[in-house]
């Protein structure tokens, strides 16, 4: 399963790491469900986002890079 999550969540003022914690969960609900692989991608800049989300969507991108747990493949 691929998954790009986030973007909407940065942009309704959400931190990175909640997001972050929000992929986690969802990517343990579909291991559990049976998905042997669970890509994750990161988010793009966009000029639709302020300063501080685009600080947001750094910080999510750093986390899901850093895959801490070995959760996405």
């Amino acid at each position: 399963m691929s998954m790009n999550g986030g973007s909407n969540d940065v942009l309704a003022g959400e931190a990175g790491a909640r997001s972050y914690a929000v992929q986690q969960a969802y990517c343990r609900a579909a291991k559990a469900a049976g998905f042997a692989h669970v890509i994750t991608f990161t988010l793009l800049p966009s000029t639709h986002m302020t300063p501080a989300m685009d600080a947001e969507r750094r910080a999510l991108n750093a986390l899901v890079l850093e895959n801490d747990g070995g959760l996405f493949d």
